[in-house]
């Protein structure tokens, strides 16, 4: 076998967390493809290689989200519209759950019963007026109705 096939069949063997010895014997077993110690040293080099320039990737992504994020708590935190965000998955007990910046600056977390009823959680920041959950409560019905396809 060459390099070029070898490389994602070890890459496989280590998502799997084979240790480097584990990973030469199962080439044995597994595709009766015997190498050196040495050439399974020069692959994983390739492999951290295409991962580091794979992670760097990430991280400038990373990077401009968050840029991107602080703009818009930026905006959010000097006044604006509410917005609603709900969580690809509801924290428990609830059937769903997200979070909220609302026109006065302030920021909530929320979580919606099975029974209807909603309720705020812990962490949010500022304190909301009544015309902050009024404005809330709208614009979290119009999301879930996006959400179910209503709207």
């Amino acid at each position: 076998m060459t390099e070029e096939e070898l490389t994602p069949i070890i890459k496989q063997y280590l998502e799997n967390g084979l240790s480097e010895t584990a990973i030469l014997q199962a080439l044995k077993k597994d595709h009766n493809e015997i190498i050196t110690y040495m050439d399974l040293q020069m692959i994983l080099a390739d492999l951290d290689d295409v991962m580091a320039s794979d992670s760097e990737a990430v991280d400038d992504l990373n990077a401009e989200k968050a840029k991107h994020a602080a703009k818009l708590d930026k905006k959010l935190t000097e006044g604006g519209a509410t917005t609603v965000a709900i969580d690809d998955v509801p924290v428990a007990g609830a059937v769903l759950s997200g979070s909220a910046n609302l026109s006065s600056g302030a920021k909530i977390n929320w979580a919606l019963q099975g029974n209807g009823q909603l309720g705020l959680l812990p962490g949010g920041e500022g304190e909301p007026t009544e015309d902050d959950m009024s404005e809330f409560q709208r614009v979290l019905q119009t999301e879930i109705q996006k959400k179910q396809g209503i709207f």
